[in-house]
């Protein structure tokens, strides 16, 4: 079986290309039907759907009884006889929590959704909204006070808070539904008050350096903001993107990882054969366009 943090990913990103042409909150508060075949894709057998549902059944079997996604012990969910692979840190149950949340809501799938469905593997009937309410309740039960969705705070918490940031308030927006609007405000400003002033964001609240990764994710997150029509200063998107220009090549328009020309982000292993690592480029690319830069723009044109 596949690594379970790839299957939310994968799941979130097909389910996100509903729309060329509009932002993927915008698109999913409309019909999600209309969106699926403006973005190219398709139902029946064999499409796109068909992908995203079985995704959809793998996440919500793996779900822990109170509301989680556990990094590190959803194996002991599994009803297959050969455990699923794929196993992480569990201090990081908080972001794939709210990873796998942002997957249900890339499909149209919320707390309010009503649709049981038997599922294939185990036989039991479940229902969409459930899985996602759980999952939210467990989320909001372990925010702050000061808004921030990790209590006790350890290394890179910023990911943790950013990805439930964005799953909270994207639900919210998606539903109105007034049991998440606090958390979601308050979620909001934690990520406003940890930006650092005039650049991104980093592993922790103002830690005096950026980097495209965790800005990327906090730009996520205030598009979602953006969509529930949360009211902030929009200057936090134009610091976000001024940070990206430094950290950009003029003529090759890579961005770096914490600066122009630092695009190498080394795994022992993994990817030290590479000069560069291009997802932060496609990070680039998500902080441009979620802070507000123009198709027209040099970087998102290609020239």
């Amino acid at each position: 079986m596949p690594s379970f943090r790839l299957v939310a990913i994968a799941v979130f990103a097909v389910s996100c290309a509903a729309s060329a042409e509009e932002g993927p909150f915008d698109a999913r508060m409309k019909d999600h039907k209309s969106a699926l075949t403006a973005g190219g894709g398709s139902s029946g057998k064999g499409g796109t759907e068909e992908a995203v549902l079985a995704g959809l059944r793998w996440l919500a079997r793996h779900q822990s009884e109170n509301g989680s996604w556990s990094s590190s012990g959803f194996q002991k969910l599994c009803p297959e006889k050969t455990p699923c692979a794929g196993t992480g840190a569990g201090q990081y149950d908080t972001g794939l929590t709210a990873l796998v949340l942002l997957a249900f809501a890339g499909a149209g799938k919320t707390d309010l959704d009503k649709e049981e469905y038997v599922d294939p593997v185990t036989g039991k009937t479940m229902c969409w909204g459930t899985t996602v309410h759980n999952g939210l309740t467990w989320l909001m039960d372990g925010q702050g006070p000061d808004g921030c969705f990790v209590k006790n705070k350890g290394a890179q918490y910023m990911y943790n808070h950013m990805v439930a940031a964005a799953a909270m308030a994207e639900i919210f927006a998606m539903t109105k539904n007034a049991a998440w609007e606090k958390s979601a405000r308050l979620g909001l400003d934690f990520t406003l008050a940890a930006q650092n002033p005039g650049a991104g964001w980093r592993y922790t609240s103002r830690s005096g350096d950026s980097d495209a990764s965790a800005t990327a994710w906090g730009v996520t997150s205030l598009m979602a903001a953006r969509a529930a029509g949360f009211e902030f200063d929009k200057k936090s998107f134009a610091d976000a993107l001024a940070w990206v220009d430094g950290a950009t090549d003029e003529k090759t328009f890579k961005t770096g990882y914490n600066g122009k020309g630092t695009g190498k982000v080394v795994m022992i292993g993994k990817n030290d054969k590479f000069d560069d690592h291009p997802t932060m480029t496609g990070a680039g690319l998500v902080i441009r366009i979620g802070s507000g830069a123009k198709k027209t723009d040099a970087v998102i044109s290609g020239g």
